[in-house]
């Protein structure tokens, strides 16, 4: 009796749980919008990994000296941290459909300029700003849908989330991968040019009304510094 009630219920939690997901997907066919945001998300999370992947190499075969590594790594850090202070003056001046596009467009000029040098102090100055952007952008897309949906699917965003990212991270970095084994220089460019190009996108896409409505106010300082300490924290779970 008692094994009939636990799977009965088991078998409950499991037809509300896949309901609830059916549910889910029908509100991002009818929200797009959303669900465009969380598609192009993936492309700060590839940034996080592919620095992961270049470090090393870039370190030793472009710099010459695998101690700049860690110097690579701690600029990186100091301006995800430091994202927090530009976030709040961006989104007071302009519209989630203006800076969807900024933090990514940085980024990527900011691989191609590491692409094309061997200053170690350029390469510093360049793996600050990919971090500074790295965060804000990171801070844009996840306070937009903090703000733009209800409570209570905030859990199931981030689980879909999740989802796409790991899913990326399979099919995506194994390339930039090879690509960096290749040469780590070409490898920075091809992901320059991507992130360049999925910007190019953005920019189109963000001209739609509904972008417009999207707001981007309301976050405050400590939880952008949390956003921060989370790119931090997710490299580190990366590695």
């Amino acid at each position: 009796m008692i094994a009939n009630d636990v799977e009965a219920t088991v078998q409950t939690a499991n037809d509300n749980l896949i309901k609830d997901w059916i549910v889910f997907i029908g509100f991002l066919k009818r929200n797009w919008v959303i669900l465009v945001v969380l598609i192009f998300t993936i492309f700060d999370y590839l940034a996080v990994n592919v620095v992961n992947l270049m470090e090393i190499k870039y370190s030793t075969k472009v710099l010459h000296n695998v101690a700049w590594m860690g110097m690579m790594d701690g600029f990186f850090a100091v301006g995800s941290m430091l994202s927090f202070l530009i976030v709040g003056r961006l989104s007071q001046r302009w519209n989630f459909n203006v800076l969807i596009w900024l933090g990514l467009f940085v980024q990527g000029i900011g691989f191609i300029i590491l692409s094309q040098t061997s200053s170690v102090w350029l390469t510093m100055a360049m793996m600050w700003l990919i971090g500074l952007f790295n965060g804000t952008s990171i801070t844009f897309f996840q306070t937009s849908l903090q703000l733009n949906l209800e409570t209570k699917i905030h859990g199931k965003i981030s689980s879909f989330r999740d989802i796409l990212v790991s899913l990326s991270t399979i099919v995506l970095i194994p390339l930039f991968s090879k690509a960096i084994d290749y040469s780590v220089l070409q490898g920075l460019l091809l992901l320059g040019m991507v992130l360049i190009g999925v910007t190019v996108v953005l920019v189109i896409v963000a001209q739609g009304a509904k972008f417009k409505q999207l707001k981007l106010m309301g976050g405050s300082a400590m939880n952008y510094v949390l956003v921060g300490k989370s790119v931090v924290i997710a490299r580190k779970s990366i590695r």
